[in-house]
C-alpha cells in the first residue's frame, strides 16, 4: 500500500567539501509530491509443530558400558519446520561415543510437513559411576516451531565382581577344618592301633 503523499516546499540546503580550505554550500529551492511509504512488517514464518520420540536399546546399563540412543523427531503440522535443533542435556557421567554427535544434533536442517528425522547414536557410561536412575532430557525446536522434550531415564548398576567372597568363605573353610581333620584322624589311627595290639 502506497503512503500518503506529503508536500515539501522551502530550501534544502546542500554543504559539501570541495577543494579548498573549507566547505561549501548550496542553496536549492524545492517543491513538489513527496511519497512516503510506512516500514514493511516483519516476515511472519507460517507455524509448524514438532513431536520427538527417544528410546534406548536397554533400560537397565552396568557403568563402563554403552547404550544406544534412537532419537525420532516428527514434523506434524502443515508447514515445513525451519532449522530444526536437538540440544541435547547429558547427566554427569554420561558421554558421547562420537564427540561429534552434538554438533550434528544442533543442526538437523529444515523439516518438511509430515516428515520426520531419525538419528541413532551412542553413549558411554563412566565405569565409576554411582548406581541410581539418570534422566537425559531432550529438547527440540525450530524457529517456527514452540520447543518440546523427550526423556530418557536409565538404572546405572555397578557390576559385582563374581567368586570373592566364596572364595574367602573357602578359604576360611579350608584353614578351620584343618584341626578338625587333624584330630579325626588320630582318633582312626588310636583305634586302629587298639585293636591290631595282641592279646597276652
Amino acid at each position: 500500500m502506497s503512503g500518503r503523499p506529503i508536500i515539501l516546499t522551502g530550501l534544502l540546503i546542500i554543504s559539501f567539501w570541495a577543494f579548498g580550505p573549507g566547505p561549501v554550500t548550496a542553496a536549492v529551492e524545492t517543491s513538489g509530491n513527496v511519497s512516503i511509504n510506512p516500514p514493511s512488517a516483519p516476515v511472519v514464518l507460517p507455524p509448524a509443530s514438532l513431536t520427538i520420540v527417544k528410546k534406548a536399546d536397554a533400560t537397565i546399563v552396568p557403568a563402563g558400558k554403552s547404550v544406544v540412543v534412537t532419537l525420532t523427531i516428527t514434523n506434524t503440522g502443515a508447514n515445513t519446520a525451519i532449522n530444526v535443533t536437538a540440544v541435547d542435556n547429558l547427566p554427569v557421567g554420561w558421554h558421547y561415543a562420537d564427540p561429534e554427535t552434538s554438533a550434528v544434533l544442533k543442526t538437523l536442517g529444515d523439516l518438511t510437513a509430515g516428515n520426520r528425522i531419525k538419528k541413532t547414536y551412542s553413549i558411554a557410561i563412566d565405569d565409576e559411576l554411582e548406581p541410581g536412575r539418570y534422566v537425559n532430557k531432550t529438547v527440540v525446536s525450530a524457529a517456527n516451531a514452540d520447543a518440546v522434550e523427550g526423556l530418557l531415564a536409565l538404572d546405572i548398576t555397578q557390576p559385582q565382581v563374581l567368586g570373592t567372597a566364596d572364595t574367602q568363605l573357602a578359604a576360611t573353610g579350608s584353614t578351620a577344618s584343618l584341626p578338625v581333620i587333624f584330630l579325626f584322624g588320630s582318633a582312626i589311627a588310636l583305634i586302629g592301633l587298639i585293636r591290631l595290639r595282641p592279646i597276652r
